[in-house]
């Protein structure tokens, strides 16, 4: 796991050359072990190493630059010493103890297409190839690392985190009103596009080119989500139980290597007890285990998660489950939430997002720099309650645009008026955004469920990914996320439904809490889905955050009064306090968007280094 960014330009190397240090260091963060810069022809790659694989191998350490080629990575591809075995047997010599240098012979060897086919990670990464003076851009199946890019007057760049691009000169920081209304329905603009106007993001699965005699990139796809195959034939439960088993402990060893100590995120749901249960199981020593408590009791998994310790430990010594704990502190909230926007780029989606950087500082402290984590099941096993809310308000429904409509807002119908009231006049609306055109292109051959998945998978998961990245990366952690394995994504979705959702007792992920019966306590196999609690939200809802978010909203320079209806918001605030309307979810959009205006708004300079970011409240943001 790194930071990596580049600028290709034809001319104006001294320019670049003057930039390239500083724009690395403020990448410092996600890779606080090394960092290098190298140059070939009218190309810079930047890098910032942390190392968890080929320690003290030569080429891992990055930019790697042999002849005529430079590599900058971002990531883990778990299947490298198999590729190793591939290469050996084509004649290809290489060390086997770093990722790093597995992939850049492979790139050399087979080329950017055929080499992203055969790999298993999750991965970001550039090459350049002198030879054709030919840049290549890459990112993971399913989007676990980030990519973004921007283009100006010739110059093209990229990095792993937008500041970076903004730092450049190469893209303003002026915002994508065109889309600010996805933002307000889903936490994020989906898609390729940021909440920056000219800076664009690669989309998971898929590969860009650009050369000197080609200077308006090409996007190509190298694997998709719509092109899985069709359904699996029946089978019992039994029998897919074991082959999903079977497939979740090669994900789990796979996402477990590793030169570094490893530990796993832990809460009272099935997905992370799935995950430590099954390293429990086939490793002689248990790694340690990082919870985040809530602020709030009433939402506390606390219990469970000393039910799963407790049920584990019948057969280990008492000294070998070790519990890391940490909570979000309410005192230090908006300084935590103004340093984790820095780190975000974007507008927080989450109020749980402080909550991880809370645990990730934890496991930071005990020098712990991997953690697995269970994320991505809901999106693959059809576990969240909005996924059967919809489908039973759907259920009488035969008109498609109101199918899709709904699954687009994801239960959030209710605020839909309103935001479009909001945005009236600057976004281009719901039908010009991605999720809305893909649903158009893609929704009309798909059953409900199938349709929920998928979407859910192409565009509500990155706001996940963009989390455990942004979060994990702002302690120097990496998190790793074994259901998200492609294979295992492609599988269960071929499975049948009723495999995913058992009518007759309302269940989600049904055969993954088949497969772990007997081997986790009742209580987390039947317990409802508690989601990520914080504590954070009952913060926005009794009213101690009042005067700060009047304060935010009623700023005559703040995005709301700057960009859009002011008038409107105020108003939505005011009858939010006054008890008449349930907007938790809007008003707490309206914070992030204005921490994050206040952050990163037009005339800021983003200039300023690690050591002097913007305060915000007092908030001084840490490298």
């Amino acid at each position: 796991m790194c930071g990596i960014l580049g600028i290709f330009q034809p001319g104006n190397r001294a320019q670049i050359s003057k930039d390239m240090p500083f724009l690395t260091k403020m990448l410092d963060h996600r890779g606080p072990d090394a960092s290098g810069i190298k140059s070939l022809h009218n190309t810079f790659f930047g890098h910032s190493r942390l190392s968890i694989l080929g320690l003290e191998e030569s080429l891992a350490a990055q930019p790697v630059q042999v002849e005529n080629c430079l590599l900058t990575f971002n990531g883990e591809i778990y299947n490298f010493r198999e590729l190793h075995k591939n290469l050996e047997n084509d004649g290809i010599l290489c060390s086997n103890k770093s990722d790093t240098e597995i992939l850049f012979r492979c790139l050399r060897h087979w080329g950017v297409e055929k080499t992203l086919r055969r790999i298993d990670g999750m991965f970001a990464f550039a090459f350049y190839d002198g030879g054709c003076r030919t840049l290549y851009l890459a990112r993971d199946c399913l989007g676990e690392k980030p990519l973004y890019w921007t283009q100006k007057n010739g110059s093209f760049a990229f990095a792993s985190e937008i500041k970076v691009l903004l730092a450049s000169g190469l893209a303003s920081p002026a915002p994508n009103l065109a889309h600010i209304d996805d933002y307000f329905h889903s936490g994020l603009i989906n898609g390729t596009q940021t909440m920056f106007r000219d800076v664009k993001e690669l989309s998971p699965g898929s590969f860009l080119v650009i050369s000197e005699e080609q200077l308006q990139p090409v996007i190509d796809k190298f694997w998709s989500l719509e092109d899985s195959d069709s359904e699996l034939s029946a089978k019992s439960m039994d029998s897919w139980g074991e082959n999903l088993l079977e497939q979740l402990d090669q994900a789990v060893a796979s996402r477990s290597v590793s030169d570094v100590p490893i530990g796993v995120l832990l809460s009272g749901g099935i997905d992370s007890n799935t995950i430590a249960e099954r390293i429990i199981s086939t490793d002689k020593q248990a790694p340690p285990f990082f919870f985040a408590e809530s602020n709030d009791p009433a939402t506390s998994e606390r219990d469970d998660v000393d039910a799963f310790l407790n049920h584990m430990g019948a057969g280990q010594s008492a000294n070998q489950l070790k519990l890391f704990t940490a909570k979000p502190n309410i005192d230090s909230f908006i300084d935590d939430h103004a340093r984790l926007t820095w780190h975000f780029d974007e507008p927080l989606v989450f109020t749980n997002s402080i909550s991880l950087s809370a645990i990730c500082q934890k496991a930071q402290d005990q020098n712990i720099k991997v953690l697995l984590s269970g994320e991505g099941s809901d999106e693959i096993l059809y576990g969240y309650d909005r996924f059967t809310r919809t489908a039973e308000q759907l259920s009488e429904v035969t008109d498609q645009n109101t199918i899709f409509r709904a699954v687009y807002l994801g239960g959030g119908e209710h605020n839909a008026d309103l935001v479009d009231q909001l945005c009236a006049g600057k976004a281009a609306g719901k039908q010009q955004t991605e999720p809305w055109l893909w649903l158009q292109k893609y929704g009309r051959e798909l059953p409900l469920p199938n349709l929920q998945l998928l979407f859910s998978q192409k565009f509500r998961l990155l706001s996940l990914l963009h989390r455990q990245d942004r979060v994990g990366m702002s302690h120097g952690v990496e998190c790793r996320i074994p259901f998200l394995k492609p294979n295992l994504v492609k599988w269960i979705n071929r499975l049948p439904f009723s495999a995913k959702y058992d009518a007759q007792t309302s269940r989600t992920k049904y055969l993954l809490r088949h497969i772990m019966k007997d081997r986790l306590p009742d209580r987390i196999l039947t317990k409802p889905k508690d989601g990520f609690p914080s504590g954070i939200e009952s913060w926005v809802r009794n009213g101690q955050s009042r005067s700060l978010i009047e304060g935010l909203i009623f700023d005559p320079d703040g995005f709301l009064n700057t960009y859009l209806d002011g008038g409107l918001a105020q108003k939505i605030l005011a009858n939010y306090f006054s008890g008449e309307t349930r907007y938790e979810f809007l008003i707490w959009r309206f914070l992030n968007l204005e921490i994050w205006h206040r952050l990163f708004r037009e005339g800021n300079s983003i200039k300023q280094g690690n050591d002097a970011y913007f305060k915000v409240f007092g908030a001084l943001p840490a490298s």
